[in-house]
């Protein structure tokens, strides 16, 4: 009797791992889970849904994002 042998296929999925391949621009970071109301400079952050949008870079934590990039609040968010 002849049995079939397959080999098992590992794959993993390795979040940070996949966080580090993805170059994004400074003050900025990759989010599988991004937001469709990632905060302006020009424009007054509204309410919302936690709705998750495509994977992408998006700008850090406490930053805005302006014509040129990632910017902190103030003079220099344009």
């Amino acid at each position: 009797m002849l049995r079939k042998f397959t080999a098992p296929s590992y794959t993993f999925s390795n979040e940070a791992e996949s966080k580090r391949d993805k170059k994004c621009s400074k003050n900025e970071e990759f989010m599988s889970c991004g937001t469709k109301c990632e905060p302006t400079c020009n424009v007054a952050t509204s309410p919302c849904t936690g709705d998750c949008v495509q994977s992408g870079c998006q700008c850090k934590n406490g930053y805005k994002r302006g014509e040129n990039g990632c910017r902190l609040p103030g003079p220099d968010c344009e």
